[in-house]
């Protein structure tokens, strides 16, 4: 399911991990960012959490703090944007939101 983005994963950021260490990670990340509710954990802005939150944490287990902060920023600006898209409501027809990008 993940392979693509796991040989992704591997070429940014080689580790000493293994693969069922770097699917663990993603599983993290859907259950974080989705709340606990998989039905959403598809499509291309998911990806980019998956990919940062597994970078984060292997950049963790290799004790390099200052990549696994850049890499956790880029986590959040990922996760914020997915949930935007993901789980907001578009407003009602005839009404105007603010709120809906």
């Amino acid at each position: 399911m993940y392979d693509g983005l796991l040989g992704k994963v591997k070429r940014i950021k080689p580790s000493a991990l293994n693969d069922s260490d770097i699917l663990g990670f993603f599983e993290e990340a859907v259950t974080l960012v989705c709340d606990g509710n998989n039905d959403y954990a598809t499509g291309e802005y998911l990806d980019n959490v998956l990919l940062y939150y597994a970078l984060a944490q292997i950049s963790l287990y290799c004790g390099d703090l200052a990549e696994y902060s850049n890499y956790f920023v880029l986590y959040n600006n990922a996760a914020i944007e997915f949930r935007r898209r993901t789980f907001r409501m578009p407003p009602l027809p005839g009404r105007k939101s603010l709120c809906w990008l």
